[in-house]
C-alpha cells in the first residue's frame, strides 16, 4: 500500500476519534456536574469511556472498542446494581 492510500485510509478513523473524543468529554463534564449534585455515576464512567475510545481511535489502536463498551457497562451496573452515588 503506498503512503498516500494509507494516509486516506486512516482518514475516517481519525475524524470518528476526534467526533468521539469530544462527545466523551462533553459527557464527561455533564457527568461531573451531575455526580457532584448527588447524582448517577452512568454519565461520568460513560464519558470516560467515549473519550479514552476516542483517543485510542486517534492512535489506531484496536483496544478503542473495548473502552467503548466496557465504562458505559459499568455506569449501567453502577446505576441499576448498587445505585451508587457520589
Amino acid at each position: 500500500m503506498s503512503e498516500g492510500n494509507r494516509s486516506r485510509s486512516r482518514l475516517l478513523p481519525s475524524l470518528l476519534g476526534l467526533l468521539i473524543l469530544l462527545s466523551g468529554l462533553a459527557l464527561l463534564a455533564g457527568g461531573i456536574k451531575l455526580a457532584s449534585l448527588g447524582g448517577s455515576l452512568y454519565y461520568l464512567l460513560a464519558g470516560i469511556g467515549l473519550a479514552l475510545s476516542g483517543l485510542l481511535l486517534l492512535l489506531g489502536k484496536r483496544a478503542a472498542l473495548a473502552a467503548c463498551r466496557t465504562f458505559p457497562l459499568a455506569g449501567r451496573i453502577a446505576h441499576r446494581s448498587w445505585n451508587l452515588t457520589v
